[in-house]
C-alpha cells in the first residue's frame, strides 16, 4: 500500500507539472502573438498594394523620382538623343533586380511605407543600366562642380532618409534645415550603351 500511495503522489505531481508546462506554453504562444501584432505595426493588417508583382507605392517614392529627375535633367541639358525612362520603369527595374538580401519586403511587415526604400546599390545599378556612369563623391561641394547628381540625406534623430536630385534641389545640405545629414553623394555622366 505504501507503494501505491507514493505512485499516486507521483502521478499527481506529474499531472501538476504537465499542466504547468502546458499553461506556460500557451502563455508563451499568446505573448508571442500579442508581441507579433503589436511590434509589426500596420504592415500585417494594412499591407502594401501590389499590381502585376510590383509594389506600386515604390513607383512614386523618392528613389525612382530622384533617378528620373537626374536622368531627365542630364539628357535634356546635354542634348543626348535617348528616351527618358519613366518613373514606373525605373521602379520596376529596381524591384526586378532586388537581391535575395533585399530587406524591402520583410520590412513592409513592420511598416508599410518601408516599401518605398531604394538602397544605394539599387540606385547605382539602375543608373548604369541606362548607359550612365555613377561615381561617389566625398561631399556636395564636389558635385556642384560636376553637374547632375543624386544625394541620399538623413533627417537627424529620425528614420527618415530621402533621395534627392541635384541641381533640382539647390541646397541639399539644408533640406531639413539644421536636421539634414548628407549620407551619400553621386555624380552621373552619360557613357552610352
Amino acid at each position: 500500500m505504501v507503494r501505491s500511495s507514493s505512485s499516486c503522489k507521483e502521478v499527481k505531481l506529474l499531472n501538476i507539472l504537465l499542466n504547468n508546462v502546458m499553461l506556460n506554453t500557451l502563455r508563451a504562444i499568446w505573448f508571442g502573438l500579442v508581441c507579433f501584432v503589436m511590434c509589426t505595426g500596420c504592415g500585417v493588417i494594412n499591407h502594401t498594394h501590389m499590381e502585376d508583382g510590383y509594389y506600386t507605392e515604390h513607383y512614386w517614392s523618392c528613389g525612382p523620382t530622384a533617378i528620373y529627375r537626374a536622368l531627365s535633367t542630364y539628357i535634356v541639358e546635354n542634348n543626348i538623343p535617348i528616351d527618358i525612362p519613366e518613373r514606373n520603369d525605373i521602379s520596376r527595374h529596381i524591384q526586378d533586380n532586388a537581391t535575395i538580401l533585399n530587406l524591402r519586403t520583410p520590412l513592409t511587415l513592420l511598416y508599410k511605407d518601408f516599401v518605398q526604400i531604394t538602397w544605394p546599390h539599387e540606385l547605382k545599378e539602375v543608373v548604369e543600366s541606362y548607359g550612365f556612369t555613377i561615381k561617389e563623391l566625398k561631399n556636395v561641394k564636389e558635385l556642384t562642380a560636376h553637374g547632375t547628381g543624386l544625394i541620399l540625406i538623413h533627417k537627424k534623430r529620425t528614420v527618415d532618409y530621402h533621395w534627392i536630385c541635384y541641381p533640382a534641389v539647390k541646397n541639399p545640405e539644408s533640406y531639413w534645415k539644421d536636421q539634414t545629414r548628407v549620407i551619400n553623394v553621386y555624380v552621373i555622366e552619360y557613357k552610352g550603351n
